[in-house]
């Protein structure tokens, strides 16, 4: 496999409709240090991504647009995520809208690909 298709397996493994939403809860590929910045702007490590997402429930995620930008040969890209998201948070708040993430991946120590840093822009409501 490609870089490029390697990068992309693994955030459309991310983002793949997880009713248990079990990929974030039991923690997605990560360096240490890596932080998520949430819609508020506030950061959140990682481990606390996979805490806050322990809270949610009902998860259903479309993949609507994946962009990936690499060069051939380095060990980082990014990747722009569009997708619908809808979930319950903690039993009473349900969201159900179009977000964009963007990510940035690197290759660890192992050679295998793993979030470096994530930001989740403020939802919006989907088209009717």
């Amino acid at each position: 496999m490609s870089a490029r298709s390697d990068i992309e397996s693994l955030v459309r493994s991310c983002w793949a409709s997880d009713p248990g939403n079990e990929v974030w809860r039991s923690g997605v590929p990560a360096a240490d240090g890596a932080v998520w910045i949430r819609p508020s702007g506030n950061t959140v490590s990682m481990a606390g991504v996979a805490e806050f997402s322990k809270d949610l429930s009902k998860c259903s995620t479309e993949i609507l647009d994946v962009k990936i930008n690499h060069t051939e040969g380095a060990d980082f890209a990014f990747a722009v995520v569009k997708t619908r998201e809808r979930f319950t948070y903690a039993e009473k708040h349900v969201n159900d809208d179009v977000a964009t993430s963007t990510v940035l991946v690197g290759k660890g120590n192992d050679g295998k690909w793993q979030f470096l840093h994530g930001q989740r822009s403020q939802g919006q409501p989907p088209a009717q």
